[in-house]
């Protein structure tokens, strides 16, 4: 079933179709509280489109490749970075 489903729309319409069906179940057994199921149901539906705006933006075209560190953070002595060669283990123990 999943295969004709995009890859980008499978989490926000298993939000939206859980949310829906919780929201659905309170309104018929909340009783006086039924609001709540509408306040739920603006929440799920903000919460599913999010998560397919945020699936389109999330992409490793831009954060690859990662950029070479520039001669500013490069160890002058070693010409590795700043924190090279330097553990938690190696620092002096506080007196």
């Amino acid at each position: 079933m999943t295969a004709f489903i995009r890859p980008r729309l499978r989490k926000p319409l298993g939000i939206a179709l859980a949310g829906t069906v919780f929201a659905a179940a309170w309104a018929l057994r909340g009783g006086d509280a039924w609001q709540l199921s509408a306040a739920m149901e603006v929440t799920v539906l903000v919460t599913a489109i999010t998560t397919y705006v945020r699936a389109g933006e999330d992409n490793d075209e831009a954060r690859w490749p990662v950029p070479a560190p520039t001669s500013a953070r490069r160890c002058s002595a070693c010409g590795r970075g700043p924190w090279a060669g330097i553990s938690p283990w190696s620092l002096p123990s506080p007196a």
